[in-house]
């Protein structure tokens, strides 16, 4: 809590600049410090204490599923940035699935599987993996077996 009182302390410091003709410089720096402190507050619950983060990376960013799934252009995949910071390690989780399209993902409860959409050729195809062991499973082959009694 002393980070924040300090974090206030600064900012009350440089909103006194904005009396004396140095508003758009004082404003400046107060954002970047109510930015940081918005940052640490929020970095500081208890709730998201982990130190992975899953996500998807795609050059054209991430927007409208429709969008995604009919733009040109097949690239991406589903990584994880690990320690959850700007200098983390971000880690390809499926290397092998490279020239596709990746769509929605979900983290199971437990934190050790992912499931999701992915497009190599016209059909997307779900697939999960195991997030410690790497292990890829397509999960529509692993239905059609089952369901035709393999």
């Amino acid at each position: 809590m002393s980070l924040i009182n300090e974090a206030l302390k600064r900012a009350e410091a440089e909103s006194s600049l904005m009396g004396r003709g140095l508003l758009s410089h004082a404003v400046r720096k107060a954002e970047k410090a109510l930015a940081a402190l918005q940052n640490e507050v929020l970095l500081s619950h208890p709730l998201l204490d982990f130190d992975k983060l899953l996500f998807l990376k795609s050059p054209g960013g991430y927007g409208h599923t429709y969008t995604d799934q009919n733009r040109g252009g097949k690239a991406g995949s589903l990584c994880v940035l690990s320690p959850v910071s700007p200098d983390g390690k971000v880690t390809d989780l499926v290397p092998e699935l490279k020239g596709g399209q990746f769509d929605r993902f979900d983290l199971s409860f437990d934190g050790t599987r992912v499931i999701f959409g992915y497009q190599k050729d016209k059909n997307y195809r779900i697939y999960e993996v195991d997030i410690n062991f790497r292990d890829v499973t397509e999960r529509m082959e692993a239905l059609k077996k089952k369901s035709a009694g393999a």
